[in-house]
């Protein structure tokens, strides 16, 4: 996911990780459906595509011991 956040295609993904396409699909599908169960809600892919940005933009949180 953190891939597909960052603007990658799922061909380019599928290369990287050594799959093919459909198992790219099938991770976006899986966890598009698990959004909308968990929140209620239906998300378009624009929607799930800032919503995975905002997931990989870094953020200047320190953790404390």
């Amino acid at each position: 996911m953190l891939l597909k956040s960052q603007g990658y295609k799922a061909q380019d993904i599928a290369d990287i990780l050594g799959t093919n396409i459909q198992s790219v699909y099938n991770w976006v599908k899986l966890i598009m459906d698990e959004l909308t169960e968990q929140t209620g809600k239906q998300f378009s892919q624009c929607t799930f595509e800032r919503f995975l940005k905002v997931l990989a933009t870094p953020t200047n949180a320190c953790v404390c011991d």
